[in-house]
């Protein structure tokens, strides 16, 4: 499925993006695989200063990305402890500044933070947002292997399966050739 295009002001589709930055049917597979892919992946969403330490910020957003999406995947399968423990823990120790904006206060991410911290700040306030919006009952995983996409089933009934397009086709083609095949 395409990325959408980066977006400054939206939390929410960065969220996503951030927690799928490792894609086996992806290109490249993992955004923050070393410091070239983090830089080329993160400007398009945060401001980030031109002499970051990328190497050391993918180092240091690889293992809690992959927490993040083990907490987030175990919320998709009915086990959302983990996830509520992740959110309460590391949303207490970031910063946010409150602006006002057209609906109210607008939060975002105090620019006085490291990088890394910008980063996450703004990965969990899109998170946080969109299990507001829609309910950890809507977290789902993609069943198409060997997509491992986890996003918000947005559909009216709820019974959304795969990731987008991509993955659907791949699963109907393959279930209507298998059909074909027997008879």
């Amino acid at each position: 499925m395409p990325r959408p295009p980066p977006r400054h002001d939206d939390p929410e589709s960065f969220a996503q993006v951030f927690l799928n930055s490792y894609d086996p049917l992806g290109e490249p597979v993992d955004r923050l695989a070393d410091g070239s892919a983090v830089r080329a992946f993160l400007p398009g969403w945060l401001a980030l200063p031109r002499d970051s330490d990328w190497a050391a910020l993918a180092a240091d957003l690889r293992p809690w990305r992959d927490g993040l999406r083990k907490a987030v995947r175990a919320a998709a399968e009915g086990r959302p402890a983990a996830l509520d423990r992740l959110l309460r823990r590391e949303l207490a120790g970031l910063a946010f500044q409150a602006r006002p904006g057209a609906a109210g206060l607008v939060f975002r991410p105090d620019p006085a933070q490291s990088p890394a911290a910008l980063v996450k700040a703004l990965a969990l306030q899109g998170l946080a947002a969109e299990l507001a919006a829609a309910g950890p009952q809507r977290l789902r995983l993609c069943q198409a292997p060997p997509c491992e996409e986890l996003f918000f089933d947005r559909s009216k009934r709820g019974a959304q399966h795969f990731c987008g397009k991509r993955c659907a086709n791949r699963v109907h083609v393959a279930r209507f050739r298998e059909r074909h095949r027997r008879t």
